[in-house]
């Protein structure tokens, strides 16, 4: 029977009209309900916990500590469950127990490490004893990176034509149409974008490197052209759009010269804008 049905009789009682042997009477039907009342809400709980606990396993985050029901054993109630050891444990070994790692593979660094010049080292023969043998050569292989300024004056043809009233000039190879080459823009863009390198601490490495550019060509060099990068942005994202079922869309704010914008973001598994 719906306790809500069973409850609304006791409703209409009045305790104070009722001779004493109606309410002895009905003392123990009103234990009973409370007890299976009771019961009704344990049950609630230990529902609300198993739905909290799946809830948190699915985000990927630890389960809920275990409630006890209320008053515990010693008014009737139960005591918190013992944990599962199977099921303890924690959401890093959910993913890993997910997406299993690939084994790795180890490689020799001497295979892939091809060197551009072999240097031959010797020892002084007042170095060594006199029953010293020779036993060959041993190999150490080493990497190195170099820095070097190059400073280039392009002389360029120019001719005047009196028949078109134009001068040609010849002209500039691919990559240089400003006063610093593509190699000093590729690294600019790269230090800056991909190892977050600020402006201040980019221009005081190309100074440090000799080279002559002001604070204002460094930000060009990251701000200005950059319409390709942007073409490729807009097409990454009419594919993902695409190529997906479903996206997912979120913003933050984001402070821009002092005021607060917002910056919005596209995902799925397949593609970020």
């Amino acid at each position: 029977m719906n306790l809500y049905a069973r409850v609304a009789p006791f409703r209409e009682l009045d305790p104070d009209t009722l001779p004493e042997a109606e309410l002895r009477a009905g003392f123990p039907a009103l234990l009973s309900l409370a007890e299976e009342c009771l019961g009704a809400v344990q049950a609630l709980q230990a529902e609300v916990q198993r739905l909290e606990t799946a809830i948190a396993r699915l985000k990927g985050e630890h389960a809920p500590p275990t409630r006890p029901t209320p008053g515990g054993p010693a008014a009737g109630g139960t005591p918190p469950a013992p944990a599962d050891p199977a099921s303890d444990h924690s959401s890093e070994r959910e993913r890993q127990a997910r997406t299993p790692r690939v084994p790795r593979v180890p490689r020799s660094k001497l295979l892939t490490c091809v060197p551009d010049r072999i240097e031959t080292l010797t020892l002084a023969p007042e170095a060594l004893p006199p029953d010293a043998v020779n036993k060959g050569f041993t190999y150490w292989h080493t990497q190195d990176l170099r820095l070097e300024l190059e400073r280039i004056c392009f002389r360029r043809a120019k001719y005047y034509s009196p028949s078109t009233q134009r001068t040609y000039l010849a002209p500039l190879p691919p990559g240089y149409t400003s006063h610093f080459g593509p190699g000093v823009r590729a690294l600019a863009l790269s230090l800056v974008y991909d190892a977050q390198v600020s402006l201040p601490a980019l221009h005081t490495f190309f100074t440090d490197a000799a080279l002559d550019i002001s604070r204002g060509q460094v930000a060009r060099l990251v701000t200005a052209g950059l319409e390709p990068f942007h073409a490729e942005q807009r097409a990454i994202l009419q594919a993902g759009l695409a190529g997906a079922p479903w996206q997912q869309w979120d913003a933050t704010s984001t402070p821009v010269a002092g005021g607060a914008w917002h910056c919005h973001v596209l995902t799925n598994p397949l593609y970020t804008a």
